[in-house]
């Protein structure tokens, strides 16, 4: 973990120093087409969503790729027919697993777009607060400020709600899968292909196996953060 979290400080830096360094580089046309708030959203709120993942996804995410992996092995030792009939609902975590992908990607990179939204438009009235209160357009800056917020709630939102559906999905996913070594697997013990004792370990074998499932369907959030902000991270590097 310390390890992990000093290599991510250093990367972070690295990643605002390489991003600071390359806006100075740009034309002023670059700053015409993208207002100082979304670029700072770029060095601060993006690469801390990267920072997040880095720090608290990574050893987590290594830890239960291995324990899955070990777990799978044991189990085709065993026996390799109880094991295919507990990786029968593998195809279908990945599948939907895929789904939520595309789903969570686009929204992720909706919220990232509503809070550089919010960045660049408080950037904007903040330094012309003069102009601003000149006109007397307070009022209608803070309407205008309560619209960009509420486009960000809603994005949050929208995020909340299909983790919601996709965290529930996998759990019912591997009670299936339970189900299915319970039903097939008490067949091959009827056949004689297996013992009692086999089944029994398996059901417990396959709930060690899930289990990373779940803790990595639990992660897939932050995950997703990531990989919109590393987009918007590397579209301006580009």
């Amino acid at each position: 973990t310390y390890i992990v979290q000093t290599s991510s400080q250093k990367i972070m830096v690295d990643i605002r120093m390489t991003i600071f360094s390359h806006i100075q580089r740009m034309s002023l046309s670059f700053f015409d087409r993208n207002p100082v708030g979304r670029l700072l959203t770029r060095i601060t709120n993006d690469v801390d969503a990267l920072n997040e993942f880095i720090t608290q996804g990574t050893v987590a995410l290594i830890g239960d790729l291995v324990r899955l992996v070990f777990v799978v092995i044991t189990m085709l030792l065993l026996n390799w027919r109880l094991a295919l009939v507990s990786f029968a609902m593998l195809p279908v975590i990945f599948l939907t697993t895929t789904i939520f992908q595309r789903v969570m990607r686009s929204i992720y990179r909706k919220v990232r777009q509503r809070i550089a939204r919010i960045n660049a438009y408080l950037n904007e009235q903040i330094t012309g607060v003069l102009v601003t209160q000149l006109f007397n357009r307070e009022e209608q800056s803070r309407v205008r400020f309560d619209e960009l917020s509420d486009d960000y709630l809603k994005a949050q939102f929208s995020s909340t709600r299909v983790f919601a559906i996709f965290f529930p999905v996998i759990g019912f996913i591997s009670t299936t899968a339970i189900v299915l070594l319970l039903n097939l697997g008490g067949r091959v013990v009827l056949d004689g292909l297996a013992t009692v004792g086999m089944l029994v370990a398996f059901i417990q074998y396959t709930d060690q196996a899930f289990q990373p499932i779940r803790q990595l369907a639990e992660r897939y959030n932050t995950l997703q953060s990531a990989m919109a902000s590393s987009e918007r991270i590397f579209t301006v590097l580009d």
